[in-house]
């Protein structure tokens, strides 16, 4: 259930976007020559071997190149309660992809626990949810700076459009968690010998609200006593080879039928 369905203009759930299926590296110049030579990766990802440039367009292209890439692995289980029965054909299916993930994610955990000193997947989570909080805080309120500094280049372009047209103020709170927040993925892709970048998918399942006012202050929307639960499977990204990095919200991903 969506917070969108409260307001005639833009609400809370459309914090994510949807999951980018086709690169936009294909648009870049040069990208095929790149696929060539791309290094070897433990997912599916776009692999590419940077190199050096020397003109102002280049470098760009290469700013690109390492930021939007698109998403390693949309995979998100089923919710026990629609799960087929293993024995069934379709509940093989749905156990082996699940088993595939568990074995990814562990290989995942263990690429980022090398790179990242002190990683531990329980206290990442609880920041995770902590940056998806602050993300939907500062597009409520319309905190552009607060936004760039959680979200990606492509989710902050995203969310900033949204932005467009907006009447009135708005306030998004929460009030705890219906269901703690849970890793769902972790996935690592070798965009060179030394640039590692990985992607975390978490689960968050909260209890969520928000209100407008208008010009003068008065409640237009929303109610601060009323909340609803919002299931969010939130993709977070980070380039662990190198230092001084941090997490960042990339982009939303939804269950897909299997």
């Amino acid at each position: 259930m969506s917070l969108l369905k409260n307001f005639s203009t833009v609400g809370i759930r459309s914090v994510g976007i949807q999951s980018m299926n086709t690169s936009p590296l294909a648009m870049l110049p040069g990208y095929q020559a790149f696929k060539q030579v791309a290094s070897r990766t433990m997912v599916p990802a776009q692999s590419l071997l940077v190199r050096h440039y020397s003109s102002p367009q280049d470098r760009f292209n290469m700013r690109v190149i390492i930021r939007d890439y698109g998403v390693l692995d949309e995979f998100v289980p089923l919710q026990r309660k629609d799960r087929p029965t293993m024995f069934s054909k379709k509940g093989w299916k749905v156990s082996m992809a699940h088993w595939k993930n568990t074995v990814l994610s562990t290989l995942g955990v263990g690429m980022v626990k090398f790179h990242v000193k002190g990683f531990k997947p329980k206290q990442f989570v609880q920041e995770a949810e902590e940056l998806y909080n602050e993300m939907n805080t500062a597009f409520a309120s319309g905190d552009l700076n607060a936004l760039k500094e959680v979200c990606t280049e492509t989710m902050f372009a995203k969310l900033k459009s949204q932005m467009k047209g907006r009447t009135g103020t708005y306030k998004w709170f929460t009030k705890g968690d219906v269901e703690s927040p849970r890793l769902v993925t972790l996935r690592f892709g070798r965009l060179a010998d030394k640039m590692i970048l990985a992607q975390a998918t978490v689960r968050i399942h909260s209890k969520q609200g928000m209100v407008v006012h208008n010009k003068k202050g008065q409640v237009i929307g929303g109610d601060r006593k009323q909340t609803q639960d919002i299931l969010e499977y939130i993709v977070f990204q980070r380039m662990i080879s190198q230092a001084g990095t941090k997490w960042q919200i990339y982009c939303k991903v939804h269950e897909k039928p299997m």
